[in-house]
């Protein structure tokens, strides 16, 4: 008597119980076809007549069921879902006036739930925040780091984060404590099975993407340096774009992810990519701590068992950052997000680094290019970038660093004024 449908290939079941909708396995469908082999029916004239159903016709049977015409709902999750998760006493929903919980409807679209109540009156959970409060303690912006991530948890499991388009990269060397968040959130605050490990290097293979399509947060423990972020569905899989997937020895489907993305790293990771468009999706988090000689120093085993009846409050304190991201429209503002951001991008794109260190813009002065390349070849070689430009590729270079490109009587020129040499940054003069 519950409804039933049919999305792309796959035929899911709602249960009231759990107020979400569940996915039934052609196996199944393939098995519940098999139970009527053996059974009567009558042929059109009223003679009983035994049904013979093997196991080729069974597995017929069940391919049928997901073409059934009253059944298709291709759009179904893509239209109806609406912020908020499931819990066994309803479902949660997330506005910019906060956290409200209704009752179950087919309607919400869920298909994961949490298996314990939203407590709405929960108080803040002091131990978690503790935690979270000795990661940044001496950082400026410690206040800021801390709604950062409750904002992005939260985010996560209301369905939001493609929404906004941003990954969250843990930045720091040694024993810092971001390797322990990554797993507290992955093995605490997420429904089982809704998290995933795909490292973005696997992000062009069908095989891979396929994993992302239940996941709700996809951790990665420790990014690669080099080659790791030029796959080109990246941009795609962050802004939840619709791409094409395919599990083993199955045909090709089409998929939105609905993933947030955290990643660690020592180091910032090489990329050729270092456009505007590339650079806005990520939202750098700077670990300064060190806790190897620290005498409170704790294992991950001893926080989960310490945060475990802490969990319902904390998945209330991140639903509350949801919304406010919801009211705010962004996550909030770090400092040292825009410092490290500027540091990436001098480090991967030698022409920026070039522009910010040597060139004054904006700036009413008008200076022909070829002085421009002249002092970039210099610059170049006192701090060992190459050498090597063409005057076309810098001029293309300059423009998407913010310069405005001139054309004079004399040739091309930048709006930009080159600083003394003395005042060139990261030069030994």
């Amino acid at each position: 008597e519950e409804p039933l449908i049919s999305v792309d290939g796959v035929l899911w079941a709602y249960s009231a119980d759990h107020g979400i909708w569940q996915r039934i396995d052609h196996s199944e469908l393939i098995t519940l076809a098999q139970l009527f082999d053996g059974a009567y029916t009558a042929d059109p004239g009223g003679k009983p007549k035994r049904i013979k159903i093997g196991f080729q016709r069974a597995g017929n049977i069940s391919r049928s069921i997901y073409h059934l015409h009253e059944l298709q709902a291709p759009s179904f999750f893509e239209l109806n879902q609406k912020p908020g998760i499931a819990f066994t006493n309803g479902y949660a929903t997330i506005s910019e006036w906060g956290v409200e919980l209704e009752e179950h409807s087919p309607e919400n679209a869920a298909t994961v739930a949490y298996d314990f109540e939203l407590d709405e009156e929960a108080e803040p959970p002091e131990k978690w925040l503790e935690f979270l409060d000795s990661l940044f303690v001496k950082d400026r912006d410690k206040h800021a780091k801390i709604n950062v991530l409750q904002e992005y948890i939260g985010g996560a499991i209301a369905g939001l984060s493609t929404t906004y388009q941003r990954c969250l990269l843990l930045l720091g060397t040694g024993a810092n404590g971001k390797s322990l968040l990554g797993d507290l959130i992955a093995e605490l605050l997420f429904p089982e099975g809704t998290t995933t490990f795909v490292s973005p290097r696997r992000w062009d293979k069908e095989y891979s993407l396929a994993s992302l399509k239940d996941s709700m947060i996809n951790i990665v423990g420790e990014l690669p340096e080099t080659n790791a972020l030029d796959a080109s569905a990246f941009k795609s899989i962050v802004a939840g774009d619709r791409i094409e997937a395919r599990l083993p020895y199955q045909p090709p489907f089409y998929m939105r992810p609905r993933a947030a993305h955290i990643f660690s790293a020592n180091e910032v990771p090489r990329t050729s990519d270092t456009s505007h468009g590339f650079m806005r999706r990520w939202i750098m988090l700077s670990f300064n701590e060190n806790f190897e000689n620290s005498p409170f120093r704790k294992n991950k085993e001893d926080f989960l068992k310490e945060l475990e009846p802490e969990k319902a409050a904390i998945v209330y304190w991140a639903l509350s950052g949801a919304a406010r991201l919801i009211r705010t429209g962004g996550y909030t503002r770090l400092e040292s997000h825009n410092e490290a951001i500027e540091d990436w991008r001098k480090e991967s794109d030698g022409v920026f680094d070039f522009a910010t260190s040597c060139l004054e813009f904006p700036s009413e002065r008008v200076t022909p290019l070829r002085e421009i390349r002249s002092a970039y070849e210099d610059w170049a070689g006192r701090v060992g970038r190459s050498t090597e430009i063409s005057s076309k590729h810098l001029s293309k270079r300059l423009v998407k660093c913010g310069l405005t490109r001139k054309r004079v009587s004399t040739g091309t020129s930048i709006q930009c004024a080159i600083k003394p040499i003395a005042q060139w940054e990261d030069v030994s003069n």
